[in-house]
């Protein structure tokens, strides 16, 4: 009684308050009330406790992360896809004031223009236009003017021309600088293509953006003039490939090193990259094929060359139909079909399973 007492005396102001019936139920053996802290309880988590969160937390970001990178490739695709109608619209639109879509390319040098000259002013891209407006070819300055060059024009960047798939480390030709008179022009690099049809050499013509050599043949009088009419795709814009991805490995970014039509094995054509503004002969910075064998698999494809249509895209490609509609090609498509396909007008019947 006396211990007790004594904490009445300390902890209450009043004889049989709450500090004295604490110290009774303590002697008689009853458990602390609640708000007074117990001897041995624990406060923190043990190792294994610990362990198991951290590895609970690690499966749920193993989970989580390829959905979070499945849905940022879907962004970037639709991106991809919106860019290439907006390609397909500026082509209908060249048509719609010209009467016929744009020619692939001018002439066979550095100095002519190409397509996307053609379609800046319906890419909401008129003042940089304006800057190629001249006299030397058909109203387009001659490229390789160093007048024209020190102006810039060449390094006018277009984002929609720009699949966001394709990392680039670069956006322009790394061969030539500013002001430079070379064969690798520098300039602008699209990861978007014409299609040329099913060969490259001149006297093929049956793509609906031909490689036709200008100065002689069937399509000398091309030369200053425009394109093709719709009306010469017979085998429906629904059914003709326009336009598509470029196979472009990333350590070829940039690439502008000049090579000729004699030389066509993977290893010997190199001019992957070169800026989609200018004409270089047998240069394939704006135009790809509609190739016998296919899509190259990836960009890591060492079988396929720059000849080939391909994406950063895993095992697909966008490609655009000449009603500026954007189809999604399987990587494994077949190369015959993936030849009716860009052929204008040879009667293939096509099925849509196909591709």
């Amino acid at each position: 009684m006396s211990s007790c007492r004594a904490s009445v005396r300390i902890d209450s102001p009043g004889v049989g308050g709450p500090a004295r019936r604490c110290d009774q139920g303590r002697l008689m053996g009853k458990a602390p009330a609640a708000g007074f802290r117990g001897r041995g309880r624990r406060t923190a988590f043990t190792l294994v406790e610990l362990l198991v969160v951290i590895a609970i937390i690690g499966l749920l970001i193993g989970l989580l992360l390829p959905a979070v990178q499945a849905a940022r490739e879907a962004s970037r695709r639709s991106t991809c896809r919106n860019n290439l109608k907006q390609l397909g619209l500026a082509i209908h639109s060249f048509e719609n004031a010209k009467r016929r879509i744009p020619r692939l390319r001018y002439g066979n040098s550095g100095g002519h223009h190409s397509w996307a000259v053609l379609v800046l002013p319906f890419m909401e891209q008129q003042p940089a236009y304006q800057m190629f407006v001249g006299t030397t070819y058909d109203g387009i300055v001659n490229l390789q003017s160093s007048t024209f060059k020190n102006t810039g024009a060449l390094a006018t960047r277009v984002p929609q021309l720009n699949c966001p798939s394709m990392t680039r480390t670069t956006f322009f030709t790394t061969y030539g600088t500013p002001g430079a008179s070379a064969s690798g022009q520098y300039g602008f690099c699209s990861d978007y293509a014409l299609n040329v049809g099913t060969s490259w050499v001149t006297t093929n013509t049956n793509g609906p953006f031909p490689n036709t050599n200008f100065d002689t043949g069937s399509f000398a009088g091309l030369k200053g003039g425009a394109g093709l009419r719709l009306v010469d795709i017979t085998d429906g814009l629904s059914k003709t490939v326009f336009a598509g991805e470029k196979h472009l490995p990333p350590d070829r970014f940039g690439a502008a090193v000049y090579v000729t039509q004699t030389n066509p094995s993977p290893s010997g054509v190199d001019d992957y990259d070169n800026t989609v503004y200018s004409s270089f002969a047998n240069s394939w910075n704006n135009a790809r094929l509609t190739h016998s064998l296919g899509l190259a698999d990836g960009p890591s494809d060492t079988s396929a060359n720059s000849r080939f249509f391909g994406s950063h895209h895993p095992g697909a490609v966008l490609m655009l139909m000449g009603d500026a509609s954007v189809r999604t090609f399987e990587s494994q498509i077949a190369g015959s079909v993936l030849q009716s396909l860009g052929s204008r007008s040879t009667g293939e019947v096509v099925d849509a399973g196909a591709y």
